[in-house]
């Protein structure tokens, strides 16, 4: 590592045990309201792409305007209003309150990633819903699109296609002896649901099959 990058501080340390596994550097720099320079550590001048930084900067006006004590939105509302999130059940209570509190009760037609959201809920438990990955919207002339996770012995992977004003979202779910496929796993250690998120806002399970999940 060298150039500006090298100049810049240690600011987390991960520790497993007594062991320092890895160190991250960065840089800080705290500005008030004129921009002036109040803190610098490290190369505060190099460009960056804030990405999700900014977030928390968008929220402010929901707080500033007063939105936030009129619809009455605590900790956990605005925690998620300032970041990303993973879609785990903490994360999809707390932006379905949201949701609630400005008397919306879904998201747009067509929306991806809220149907994928949605159709999680509803998976038994026994297969970790909150482990499937969430895919965002495509073009609706494009053909299904899927992603794949694997952790421990099961492989969720999602599949999803606009079909006019519906999402359809299809879970694949399989388990057994690594090293694991979806497309090699056989039929008896696999698992399948395909819901439609419809333009009502309803999410419903239209197809379900395959093998007994374990400990059924």
């Amino acid at each position: 590592m060298s150039g500006p990058v090298a100049s810049n501080p240690v600011l987390v340390e991960v520790v497993r045990g007594t062991i320092v596994e890895s160190r991250h550097v960065g840089a800080i720099a705290i500005a008030d309201a004129r921009g002036r320079l109040l803190l610098a550590l490290g190369d505060v001048e190099r460009p960056i792409f804030p990405r999700s930084a900014v977030k928390a900067l968008q929220a402010i006006p929901l707080v500033e305007s007063g939105a936030a004590d009129a619809f009455g939105l605590g900790e956990d509302e605005l925690a998620v209003a300032c970041a990303s999130h993973s879609g785990d059940r903490v994360h999809i209570e707390a932006v379905t309150s949201l949701l609630a509190s400005w008397r919306f009760d879904r998201a747009p037609v067509g929306d991806v990633g809220w149907a994928v959201v949605e159709a999680r809920t509803l998976l038994p438990p026994s297969v970790e819903p909150s482990k499937f990955p969430i895919l965002t919207a495509r073009s609706r002339s494009e053909g299904p699109t899927q992603s794949t996770e694997q952790s421990g012995t099961a492989v969720r992977t999602t599949e999803v296609q606009i079909q006019g004003e519906t999402v359809v979202v299809k879970f694949n779910y399989c388990w057994g002896e690594l090293p694991l496929s979806a497309d090699t796993t056989p039929a008896e250690q696999c698992h399948s649901w395909r819901y439609e998120a419809r333009s009502s806002g309803a999410v419903v399970l239209v197809e379900e099959g395959g093998a007994a999940l374990p400990g059924d």
